[in-house]
């Protein structure tokens, strides 16, 4: 039984839980967000009994890069750090990041290193210290939690997400014209490589 929302990634899917649904007398809302309309049998006399449950048919297949970078909470401050004093030492960002946080020597370092792991940071060894430099860019990062965002609260679309930046009237006329101006030079730029 669904609850809440459900993103689904193709019409079999999709068919498959209609009918686990309609079995158990639970019925779903379909929104289509995806490049393709459900021709399901009966779709269109469903009843939806739980407004909140809706099958989202999601686009982030094709839309949403495959190599993204992730990061954590803990780690975006210490990768914030980093990207200001790199090349740098546990020690040195343990230092920067002690007030705000409280963490440790042990702690910092044992996240660098699993950083490390993940490819998120470069690590050198010089005699007993170890240097580290960011594997990924703040481009990167901010681009990967972007679309995170937009794959888990907004199901792969867009366009809520600028809806719901439109209607939080968290953005002064100055950030609205800018954000016109980039969406004009994207479609400038769209129609050039046509």
């Amino acid at each position: 039984m669904l609850r809440g929302a459900r993103c689904v990634k193709n019409k079999q899917t999709a068919s498959r839980i209609l009918d686990v649904t309609r079995t158990t007398q639970h019925a779903v809302r379909i929104l289509d967000v995806g490049a393709w309309n459900l021709e399901l049998s009966g779709l269109s006399s469903t009843f939806v009994k739980i407004p909140l449950d809706v099958l989202y048919v999601c686009r982030d297949d094709a839309r949403m890069p495959k190599n993204r970078v992730e990061l954590t909470g803990a780690e975006w401050p210490v990768m914030k750090v980093i990207w200001e004093i790199e090349p740098c030492t546990a020690p040195a960002v343990r230092e920067i990041l002690a007030k705000s946080t409280g963490w440790t020597y042990s702690t910092v370092r044992t996240l660098m290193d699993r950083m490390t792991v993940k490819g998120l940071l470069k690590a050198k060894k010089e005699g007993k210290v170890t240097i580290y430099n960011s594997a990924v860019t703040q481009g990167e990062a901010q681009h990967g939690e972007l679309f995170y965002t937009v794959k888990h609260a907004f199901n792969g679309a867009f366009a809520p997400l600028v809806q719901c930046l439109l209607e939080s009237n968290d953005l002064d006329e100055n950030e609205l014209a800018k954000i016109e101006a980039l969406i004009q030079s994207g479609k400038n730029r769209r129609k050039s490589r046509r």
